[in-house]
């Protein structure tokens, strides 16, 4: 619970009840939860909490098969993306550094000098 001592306002008992909570039942990752919605609201607004917390319910809370392409099409509107044309992929494909850095110079050197995967770069988490 270090994150949520240094990341969000929570009061001392709001801390203790979450340590407590993972504690007693990791799995259901309620202080992730909290610390999720503490930042992107600290970070981002609450109306960009309602709208993650809406993405995560719709995705991840119920039966995708169930829900219509709109529903699903909409989680995905302010998710940032590139059009790639068949052509881009066919033959041997395309490379990561490629598909995830196509023109952004300073995010192609920084991908290209790590030597253990990817990471944050330009504030974009990559694995």
């Amino acid at each position: 619970m270090n994150w949520g001592k240094k990341f969000t306002f929570l009061g001392r008992d709001d801390i203790a009840a979450l340590e407590e909570a993972t504690r007693s039942a990791p799995e259901k990752r309620e202080a992730q939860r909290v610390l999720a919605r503490e930042v992107t609201n600290a970070v981002h607004g609450g109306e960009q909490v309602a709208r993650a917390q809406h993405a995560s319910t719709l995705l991840f809370g119920e039966d995708i098969a169930t829900l219509s392409v709109d529903e699903v099409l909409a989680v995905f509107d302010d998710v940032p993306s590139t059009e790639l044309s068949s052509d881009a992929i066919a033959g041997d494909g395309i490379g990561i550094v490629d598909l995830v850095a196509p023109t952004n110079p300073a995010a192609r050197t920084e991908l290209m000098k790590t030597s253990n995967g990817m990471y944050l770069v330009s504030g974009c988490p990559f694995m």
